[in-house]
């Protein structure tokens, strides 16, 4: 599972779908956790910093709700009542009813951005998606690489929950 720091726009295809796909299964692990039931994913490091929020599941769906629209954005038909059903309720928040600041490590910004997502696009037997790829190698190297609304970025290293892919890993761009 990745619930992605970076803004869903420099994600490609790919990495959108599965993180719409793999985050209604974090929502309905994280509504489970809160509720003191039993679920999968319940103690995936993604969730952590989800789980340490003052409002975690509601967090999660605004999260949720920014990776929907740049889906439906690009065409896709990322269905909203998935979300809700997963929730297990009928649509209770939006991006306005939530102060959304869960704080993330320039470190971790860096492994997402300038390492680990471009690694995978380039690694992608579809190619890479150019547009997107460029756009975050622009970003990056102006250091303006935009962030999921519910993040705010700090100082420090790499988040201790990341599982890193490689122990030597180094900027692509």
């Amino acid at each position: 599972m990745r619930l992605w720091s970076i803004h869903p726009q420099y994600l490609d295809r790919q990495g959108l779908i599965a993180c719409w796909r793999e985050g209604l299964g974090a929502v309905k692990a994280l509504e489970a956790w809160c509720r003191g039931r039993a679920c999968g994913y319940q103690n995936h490091p993604q969730l952590l910093r989800f789980k340490e929020a003052v409002r975690p599941v509601e967090l999660l769906v605004v999260y949720m709700q920014e990776i929907r629209l740049e889906g439906v954005a690009r065409g896709y038909k990322l269905d909203e009542e998935r979300l809700y059903l997963a929730l297990g309720r009928e649509k209770t928040v939006t991006v306005a009813d939530i102060s959304p600041q869960i704080p993330v490590t320039a470190g971790q910004i860096t492994y997402e951005a300038g390492y680990l997502l471009p690694t995978k696009m380039q690694q992608r037997k579809s190619g890479i998606e150019q547009q997107r790829y460029e756009l975050l190698a622009e970003d990056f190297r102006k250091q303006k690489v935009k962030l999921s609304p519910v993040f705010s970025v700090i100082d420090g290293s790499v988040e201790d929950w990341e599982k890193l892919v490689a122990a030597d890993w180094k900027t692509v761009f």
